[in-house]
């Protein structure tokens, strides 16, 4: 069993095989999206889809059954991911996080990255911290009526994603005398944030299968949950630990 946390530099294939069953109470993984970035694995279509069913099935072998699951993935991996994530688990929401892409001239330009919530059994009674965010929202309500009661709907418009280049957003890590990120999908934390206080409480234990720049590791320590990662690739290991040291 491997210590809490911690991140291990191991591909989570392997380490989370190590784990035992039905003991991680919530899930948070942005895997890779076969899209040829450096974090990448030079796959087939088929063969991505088929390495995302095995971590897929193993993660939710790991969730206790008041679990949940949260998956970032790219538009044009919705239908697979629901159809491995429905093997095994029950469908709660398709959140839509609005965000962006670089202009192209052969489709709309992308406004948006769909990120897949799941439980491991809806029949349990699985973890969801209604109210304890707050904030109005924009939608409108009939009879001129304003929405004053604070749900936060599946549409989520107010965590803005992390820039980098000429507009580097404030909490992006840039290389050293660069505007370039070090890591080019550094999730927000207050993303991070919106999923565990939703579907955890302090002292659960939160697994992040491709930990990246660390930031649901960072997260969770933030809000007193312990955690468990796995990072392959050496340079972004040690900046999630660098960020965990330092707690920013």
């Amino acid at each position: 069993m491997f210590e809490l946390n911690k991140i291990y530099n191991q591909d989570c294939l392997i380490g989370m095989q190590q784990l035992d069953n039905e003991s991680i109470d919530l899930i948070i993984a942005d895997p890779p999206f076969n899209l040829n970035k450096v974090f990448d694995k030079k796959l087939s279509l088929q063969e991505y889809y088929d390495w995302c069913n095995d971590w897929i099935t193993i993660s939710i072998n790991k969730l206790k059954p008041t679990g949940s699951i949260f998956v970032m993935t790219a538009q044009e991996h919705v239908g697979e991911m629901m159809y491995c994530l429905g093997k095994w688990s029950c469908f709660r929401n398709l959140i839509i996080w609005f965000n962006s892409s670089m202009p192209v001239k052969n489709r709309f330009c992308r406004g948006y990255q769909p990120i897949l919530y799941y439980v491991k059994n809806e029949r349990k009674h699985f973890t969801f911290n209604y109210g304890i965010e707050k904030r109005n929202s924009k939608a409108a309500l009939p009879w001129n009526r304003k929405n004053k009661a604070g749900s936060i709907k599946d549409i989520w418009d107010d965590i803005p994603f992390i820039s980098g280049g000429c507009m580097a957003s404030k909490e992006a890590i840039l290389e050293r005398d660069s505007k370039k990120k070090v890591h080019s999908a550094q999730m927000p934390i207050k993303l991070a944030e919106r999923m565990i206080l939703y579907c955890s409480n302090i002292g659960d234990i939160i697994l992040d299968p491709f930990v990246g720049s660390g930031t649901v590791p960072l997260s969770a320590k933030n809000n007193e949950r312990n955690f468990i990662g796995f990072e392959t690739n050496k340079k972004y290991y040690n900046l999630a630990n660098e960020r965990l040291n330092d707690n920013k």
